[in-house]
Protein backbone atom coordinates (compact mmCIF):
# COMPACT_ATOMS: atom_id res chain seq x y z
CA UNK A 1 0.00 0.00 0.00
CA UNK A 2 1.28 3.45 -0.79
CA UNK A 3 0.32 6.83 0.62
CA UNK A 4 -0.27 9.70 -1.76
CA UNK A 5 -1.02 13.35 -1.04
CA UNK A 6 -4.16 14.67 -2.71
CA UNK A 7 -4.56 18.36 -2.01
CA UNK A 8 -4.49 19.02 1.72
CA UNK A 9 -5.40 15.48 2.70
CA UNK A 10 -3.67 12.11 2.54
CA UNK A 11 -5.44 9.14 0.99
CA UNK A 12 -4.47 5.49 0.79
CA UNK A 13 -4.24 3.91 -2.64
CA UNK A 14 -4.12 0.12 -2.47
CA UNK A 15 -3.28 -1.57 -5.73
CA UNK A 16 -5.46 0.94 -7.67
CA UNK A 17 -8.08 -1.28 -9.23
CA UNK A 18 -8.25 0.57 -12.53
CA UNK A 19 -11.27 -1.29 -13.81
CA UNK A 20 -13.33 -0.11 -10.85
CA UNK A 21 -12.74 3.58 -11.52
CA UNK A 22 -14.80 4.07 -14.65
CA UNK A 23 -17.87 6.10 -13.68
CA UNK A 24 -18.07 9.89 -13.79
CA UNK A 25 -18.60 10.33 -10.06
CA UNK A 26 -15.84 7.90 -9.13
CA UNK A 27 -13.24 9.44 -11.41
CA UNK A 28 -12.49 12.23 -8.95
CA UNK A 29 -10.80 9.52 -6.87
CA UNK A 30 -7.91 8.99 -9.28
CA UNK A 31 -4.58 9.65 -7.52
CA UNK A 32 -3.81 12.46 -10.00
CA UNK A 33 -6.74 14.66 -10.93
CA UNK A 34 -7.04 15.68 -14.57
CA UNK A 35 -8.83 18.99 -15.21
CA UNK A 36 -9.98 19.77 -18.72
CA UNK A 37 -9.03 23.38 -19.52
CA UNK A 38 -9.73 25.73 -22.44
CA UNK A 39 -12.57 23.44 -23.40
CA UNK A 40 -15.21 24.87 -25.79
CA UNK A 41 -18.74 24.82 -24.44
CA UNK A 42 -19.74 22.35 -27.14
CA UNK A 43 -17.13 19.86 -25.90
CA UNK A 44 -17.51 20.27 -22.14
CA UNK A 45 -20.04 17.51 -21.68
CA UNK A 46 -17.89 15.07 -23.66
CA UNK A 47 -14.75 16.11 -21.76
CA UNK A 48 -16.42 15.81 -18.37
CA UNK A 49 -17.75 12.36 -19.28
CA UNK A 50 -14.19 11.12 -19.82
CA UNK A 51 -13.52 8.58 -17.05
CA UNK A 52 -9.97 9.90 -16.56
CA UNK A 53 -11.12 13.49 -16.00
CA UNK A 54 -11.80 14.71 -12.47
CA UNK A 55 -13.03 18.17 -13.30
CA UNK A 56 -13.27 21.31 -15.36
CA UNK A 57 -10.97 24.35 -15.20
CA UNK A 58 -12.28 27.70 -16.41
CA UNK A 59 -10.71 31.10 -17.07
CA UNK A 60 -12.99 34.13 -16.83
CA UNK A 61 -11.87 37.71 -17.64
CA UNK A 62 -12.45 40.17 -14.82
CA UNK A 63 -13.98 42.56 -17.36
CA UNK A 64 -16.68 40.00 -18.03
CA UNK A 65 -17.32 39.18 -14.38
CA UNK A 66 -17.57 42.83 -13.26
CA UNK A 67 -18.41 44.94 -16.33
CA UNK A 68 -19.20 48.01 -14.21
CA UNK A 69 -18.44 48.85 -10.56
CA UNK A 70 -20.23 46.47 -8.22
CA UNK A 71 -22.27 44.90 -11.06
CA UNK A 72 -21.38 41.21 -11.26
CA UNK A 73 -22.03 38.66 -13.99
CA UNK A 74 -21.57 35.23 -12.48
CA UNK A 75 -23.16 33.30 -15.36
CA UNK A 76 -19.91 31.81 -16.72
CA UNK A 77 -18.93 30.45 -13.31
CA UNK A 78 -22.44 29.32 -12.41
CA UNK A 79 -22.79 27.47 -15.72
CA UNK A 80 -19.46 25.71 -15.22
CA UNK A 81 -20.40 24.82 -11.64
CA UNK A 82 -23.67 23.32 -12.80
CA UNK A 83 -21.92 21.31 -15.52
CA UNK A 84 -19.28 19.97 -13.17
CA UNK A 85 -21.81 19.16 -10.47
CA UNK A 86 -24.12 17.36 -12.90
CA UNK A 87 -21.21 15.20 -14.05
CA UNK A 88 -20.14 14.42 -10.47
CA UNK A 89 -16.88 16.27 -11.10
CA UNK A 90 -14.99 19.26 -9.66
CA UNK A 91 -14.35 22.84 -10.80
CA UNK A 92 -11.21 24.98 -10.79
CA UNK A 93 -11.77 28.75 -11.18
CA UNK A 94 -9.32 31.37 -12.46
CA UNK A 95 -10.31 35.04 -12.90
CA UNK A 96 -7.95 36.93 -15.19
CA UNK A 97 -6.99 40.51 -14.35
CA UNK A 98 -3.99 42.12 -16.09
CA UNK A 99 -4.90 42.81 -19.71
CA UNK A 100 -8.44 41.58 -18.95
CA UNK A 101 -9.06 44.25 -16.32
CA UNK A 102 -12.32 46.22 -16.84
CA UNK A 103 -12.04 49.56 -18.61
CA UNK A 104 -13.63 51.31 -15.64
CA UNK A 105 -10.75 50.10 -13.46
CA UNK A 106 -8.09 51.11 -16.01
CA UNK A 107 -9.58 54.60 -16.02
CA UNK A 108 -8.86 54.97 -12.28
CA UNK A 109 -5.34 53.54 -11.99
CA UNK A 110 -1.91 53.89 -13.63
CA UNK A 111 -1.67 51.61 -16.68
CA UNK A 112 0.93 50.56 -19.24
CA UNK A 113 0.27 49.65 -22.88
CA UNK A 114 2.36 47.11 -24.78
CA UNK A 115 2.62 45.80 -28.29
CA UNK A 116 1.53 42.18 -28.49
CA UNK A 117 5.10 41.42 -29.57
CA UNK A 118 5.90 41.56 -25.84
CA UNK A 119 3.27 38.95 -24.96
CA UNK A 120 3.64 35.19 -25.10
CA UNK A 121 1.74 33.80 -28.09
CA UNK A 122 1.12 37.28 -29.59
CA UNK A 123 -1.32 35.99 -32.22
CA UNK A 124 -3.77 35.26 -29.41
CA UNK A 125 -4.08 38.98 -28.50
CA UNK A 126 -4.93 42.31 -30.15
CA UNK A 127 -2.05 44.39 -31.54
CA UNK A 128 -1.76 46.27 -28.24
CA UNK A 129 -2.70 45.37 -24.68
CA UNK A 130 -3.13 47.57 -21.60
CA UNK A 131 -2.82 46.49 -17.98
CA UNK A 132 -2.68 48.24 -14.58
CA UNK A 133 0.58 48.72 -12.72
CA UNK A 134 0.26 45.73 -10.36
CA UNK A 135 1.64 47.33 -7.22
CA UNK A 136 -0.53 50.45 -7.41
CA UNK A 137 -2.54 50.72 -4.16
CA UNK A 138 -5.71 51.84 -5.94
CA UNK A 139 -5.58 48.87 -8.31
CA UNK A 140 -5.01 46.46 -5.42
CA UNK A 141 -7.97 47.99 -3.59
CA UNK A 142 -10.31 47.56 -6.57
CA UNK A 143 -9.11 44.00 -7.15
CA UNK A 144 -9.65 43.31 -3.46
CA UNK A 145 -13.27 44.42 -3.79
CA UNK A 146 -13.87 41.96 -6.60
CA UNK A 147 -12.10 39.08 -4.81
CA UNK A 148 -14.25 39.75 -1.74
CA UNK A 149 -17.41 39.51 -3.86
CA UNK A 150 -16.14 36.32 -5.51
CA UNK A 151 -15.46 34.75 -2.13
CA UNK A 152 -18.81 35.82 -0.71
CA UNK A 153 -20.54 33.93 -3.50
CA UNK A 154 -18.40 30.81 -3.91
CA UNK A 155 -16.29 30.14 -0.81
CA UNK A 156 -16.99 26.72 0.64
CA UNK A 157 -18.83 25.32 -2.39
CA UNK A 158 -17.97 21.58 -2.30
CA UNK A 159 -17.83 21.36 -6.10
CA UNK A 160 -14.94 23.85 -6.22
CA UNK A 161 -11.56 22.10 -6.09
CA UNK A 162 -9.62 25.36 -5.92
CA UNK A 163 -9.50 29.03 -6.90
CA UNK A 164 -6.43 30.33 -8.72
CA UNK A 165 -4.90 33.49 -7.24
CA UNK A 166 -4.29 35.88 -10.13
CA UNK A 167 -4.05 39.65 -10.33
CA UNK A 168 -0.47 40.91 -10.70
CA UNK A 169 0.48 39.26 -14.00
CA UNK A 170 -0.63 40.09 -17.50
CA UNK A 171 -2.98 37.07 -17.49
CA UNK A 172 -3.23 34.35 -14.84
CA UNK A 173 0.40 33.71 -14.00
CA UNK A 174 3.11 35.94 -12.53
CA UNK A 175 4.46 36.81 -15.99
CA UNK A 176 4.61 40.40 -17.28
CA UNK A 177 4.90 41.72 -20.85
CA UNK A 178 8.58 41.47 -21.72
CA UNK A 179 9.18 45.16 -22.52
CA UNK A 180 11.59 45.49 -19.62
CA UNK A 181 12.49 49.11 -20.40
CA UNK A 182 8.90 50.26 -20.01
CA UNK A 183 8.62 48.42 -16.70
CA UNK A 184 11.84 49.92 -15.37
CA UNK A 185 10.63 53.38 -16.38
CA UNK A 186 7.47 52.67 -14.35
CA UNK A 187 9.76 51.97 -11.35
CA UNK A 188 9.53 48.21 -11.44
CA UNK A 189 11.39 46.39 -8.68
CA UNK A 190 11.26 42.84 -7.36
CA UNK A 191 10.24 44.26 -4.00
CA UNK A 192 7.19 45.98 -5.50
CA UNK A 193 6.13 42.81 -7.31
CA UNK A 194 6.55 40.73 -4.16
CA UNK A 195 4.47 43.31 -2.29
CA UNK A 196 1.72 43.08 -4.91
CA UNK A 197 1.59 39.29 -4.87
CA UNK A 198 1.69 39.00 -1.10
CA UNK A 199 -1.15 41.53 -0.87
CA UNK A 200 -3.18 39.49 -3.34
CA UNK A 201 -2.49 36.23 -1.52
CA UNK A 202 -3.63 37.76 1.78
CA UNK A 203 -6.85 38.93 0.17
CA UNK A 204 -7.66 35.56 -1.39
CA UNK A 205 -6.99 33.89 1.96
CA UNK A 206 -9.40 36.29 3.61
CA UNK A 207 -12.09 35.86 0.95
CA UNK A 208 -11.74 32.05 0.69
CA UNK A 209 -11.09 30.65 4.17
CA UNK A 210 -12.83 27.36 3.28
CA UNK A 211 -11.65 26.81 -0.31
CA UNK A 212 -8.18 25.73 -1.49
CA UNK A 213 -6.17 28.30 -3.45
CA UNK A 214 -3.51 27.97 -6.17
CA UNK A 215 -0.49 30.07 -7.07
CA UNK A 216 0.75 29.76 -10.66
CA UNK A 217 4.50 30.39 -10.48
CA UNK A 218 6.53 32.08 -13.21
CA UNK A 219 9.25 34.71 -13.28
CA UNK A 220 8.02 38.20 -14.26
CA UNK A 221 10.50 38.17 -17.17
CA UNK A 222 12.28 35.19 -18.68
CA UNK A 223 16.00 35.10 -17.91
CA UNK A 224 18.37 36.26 -19.24
CA UNK A 225 16.09 39.09 -20.44
CA UNK A 226 16.00 40.51 -16.91
CA UNK A 227 17.12 38.66 -13.80
CA UNK A 228 14.47 38.64 -11.07
CA UNK A 229 13.89 36.97 -7.72
CA UNK A 230 10.12 37.02 -7.30
CA UNK A 231 8.44 33.63 -7.74
CA UNK A 232 10.65 31.93 -5.12
CA UNK A 233 9.89 34.33 -2.24
CA UNK A 234 6.23 34.58 -3.24
CA UNK A 235 5.77 30.81 -3.42
CA UNK A 236 7.39 30.47 0.00
CA UNK A 237 4.97 33.06 1.36
CA UNK A 238 2.04 31.23 -0.25
CA UNK A 239 2.82 27.95 1.55
CA UNK A 240 3.58 29.57 4.90
CA UNK A 241 0.99 29.41 7.65
CA UNK A 242 -2.07 27.25 8.10
CA UNK A 243 -3.75 28.04 4.75
CA UNK A 244 -1.15 26.74 2.32
CA UNK A 245 -1.79 27.43 -1.34
CA UNK A 246 -1.26 24.79 -3.98
CA UNK A 247 1.83 25.53 -6.10
CA UNK A 248 1.42 25.14 -9.84
CA UNK A 249 3.67 25.37 -12.89
CA UNK A 250 1.89 26.50 -16.05
CA UNK A 251 4.24 25.40 -18.81
CA UNK A 252 4.25 21.60 -18.76
CA UNK A 253 5.87 20.45 -22.03
CA UNK A 254 7.77 17.40 -23.33
CA UNK A 255 11.17 19.09 -23.18
CA UNK A 256 10.98 19.15 -19.37
CA UNK A 257 11.53 15.39 -19.18
CA UNK A 258 15.09 14.86 -18.01
CA UNK A 259 15.56 18.56 -17.21
CA UNK A 260 15.25 19.84 -13.63
CA UNK A 261 14.68 23.58 -14.00
CA UNK A 262 13.81 26.15 -11.32
CA UNK A 263 10.04 25.71 -11.58
CA UNK A 264 10.25 21.93 -11.25
CA UNK A 265 12.46 22.37 -8.20
CA UNK A 266 9.89 24.60 -6.51
CA UNK A 267 7.03 22.23 -7.41
CA UNK A 268 8.94 19.24 -6.06
CA UNK A 269 9.95 21.00 -2.86
CA UNK A 270 6.42 22.29 -2.28
CA UNK A 271 4.91 18.81 -2.71
CA UNK A 272 6.19 17.91 0.76
CA UNK A 273 3.89 20.45 2.43
CA UNK A 274 1.01 21.25 0.05
CA UNK A 275 -0.76 20.22 -3.14
CA UNK A 276 1.10 20.78 -6.41
CA UNK A 277 0.14 20.67 -10.05
CA UNK A 278 0.83 21.65 -13.62
CA UNK A 279 -0.98 23.18 -16.55
CA UNK A 280 0.00 22.11 -20.05
CA UNK A 281 1.73 24.84 -22.06
CA UNK A 282 -0.70 24.09 -24.89
CA UNK A 283 -2.28 21.31 -26.91
CA UNK A 284 0.24 18.55 -27.61
CA UNK A 285 0.33 17.23 -31.16
CA UNK A 286 1.16 13.56 -30.58
CA UNK A 287 0.38 10.96 -27.93
CA UNK A 288 4.13 10.47 -27.39
CA UNK A 289 4.62 14.18 -26.61
CA UNK A 290 1.69 14.08 -24.24
CA UNK A 291 3.06 11.00 -22.49
CA UNK A 292 6.42 12.69 -21.93
CA UNK A 293 4.63 15.62 -20.32
CA UNK A 294 2.73 13.28 -18.04
CA UNK A 295 5.91 11.43 -17.09
CA UNK A 296 7.23 14.75 -15.76
CA UNK A 297 4.05 15.22 -13.73
CA UNK A 298 4.27 11.73 -12.24
CA UNK A 299 7.96 12.16 -11.44
CA UNK A 300 7.15 15.38 -9.59
CA UNK A 301 4.40 13.77 -7.45
CA UNK A 302 1.71 16.21 -8.57
CA UNK A 303 -1.86 16.10 -7.37
CA UNK A 304 -3.47 17.47 -10.54
CA UNK A 305 -2.78 18.57 -14.11
CA UNK A 306 -4.76 20.93 -16.32
CA UNK A 307 -4.93 19.35 -19.78
CA UNK A 308 -6.33 21.15 -22.81
CA UNK A 309 -9.72 19.96 -23.94
CA UNK A 310 -8.50 19.06 -27.42
CA UNK A 311 -6.26 16.39 -25.90
CA UNK A 312 -8.91 15.24 -23.45
CA UNK A 313 -11.40 14.37 -26.22
CA UNK A 314 -8.83 12.96 -28.67
CA UNK A 315 -9.24 9.15 -28.86
CA UNK A 316 -5.51 8.80 -29.52
CA UNK A 317 -4.63 10.43 -26.17
CA UNK A 318 -6.65 8.19 -23.84
CA UNK A 319 -3.79 5.87 -22.92
CA UNK A 320 -1.69 8.85 -21.86
CA UNK A 321 -4.58 10.27 -19.83
CA UNK A 322 -5.04 6.93 -18.10
CA UNK A 323 -1.32 6.83 -17.32
CA UNK A 324 -1.53 10.29 -15.77
CA UNK A 325 -4.72 9.77 -13.78
CA UNK A 326 -3.37 6.52 -12.35
CA UNK A 327 -0.06 8.17 -11.38
CA UNK A 328 1.82 5.94 -13.80
CA UNK A 329 0.34 2.62 -12.70
CA UNK A 330 -2.16 2.27 -15.53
Amino acid sequence: MRVRRVGPALVLVAGLALGSIQTSSASINWPIKVFTVSTPLAQRQEALANPYVSGLSIRVPWKRAEPSPGVYRWDAIDQALAQARAAGKLLMIRILAGIFTPDWVDAQVPTLTFSNAYLYNPKAYPSTATMPVPWDPRFLSLWRGFVDALGARYDGDPTIYSVQMAGAGFIGEMTLPTDVGTWLAARYSDGMMIFAWESIIWEFRTAFPHTPLNLDITAPFPPPLHQTDVFGPVSTFAITGTQKAYIQGNALRPEMLGQLGPYRRVVRASSAVTGVGYQMIGVEGTPDELMRCFQVAVEDSVDYVEVYGANVVDPNDQAALRYLASAGTG
